[in-house]
């Protein structure tokens, strides 16, 4: 549900539309492929000409995305252990509950940023600390997380590389576009 609320508050479908050539996308953070999956067939709707690759760390994950959820499908699942995304290939970056696993956001946005054409944007979901997320908050903690972002964090991560980022706080959407 949230992947469809990013859709929808990023207007990445009309964007694809509207451009000329093939659309480019990376999910970033792709794990098993489900969410890529999704994002292809929502694009596929309004865009015929469409590369979408998805990448993670998790070995295991990809397997499972190229081996079950990409069946059929003309998306490439890539190890960001082994290869890194070209620059200034995307036109959209999608990242979906990332951020808070990193060491260091600022400089992986910066990363993702570099990634982009100059007119491409970031969108995808990043729940920001809330009451009703501080028990949530608290248990991915534990599993090696820092923890969700304020909602000024959020927006420094992406203002210190020179974007500016539109937030949803209700489902926690959000677009990041290059100023």
């Amino acid at each position: 549900m949230q992947r469809d609320k990013a859709i929808r508050f990023s207007r990445v479908k009309e964007e694809a539309g509207k451009r000329t050539g093939t659309f480019r996308l990376l999910d970033y953070g792709c794990g098993s492929g489900e969410g890529t999956v999704q994002l292809f067939n929502h694009l596929s709707e309004v865009k015929d000409e469409l590369e979408i690759d998805g990448c993670d760390v998790s070995e295991e994950l990809l397997r499972m995305a190229r081996e079950d959820t990409g069946l059929g499908l003309p998306i490439h699942f890539f190890s960001l252990k082994e290869e890194r995304p070209a620059e200034g290939r995307y036109d959209a970056i999608f990242i979906s509950h990332v951020l808070h696993w990193l060491e260091d956001p600022v400089r992986v946005v910066g990363e993702l940023k570099s990634y982009l054409k100059p007119d491409g944007f970031i969108f995808g979901v990043e729940s920001t600390i809330s009451d009703r997320l501080y028990p949530v908050d608290l248990f991915i903690r534990l599993y090696g997380a820092k923890g969700f972002p304020t909602f000024e964090e959020l927006q420094r991560w992406f203002g210190e590389n020179n974007m500016k980022l539109n937030y949803d706080p209700v489902w926690f959407s959000f677009k990041a576009t290059q100023v």
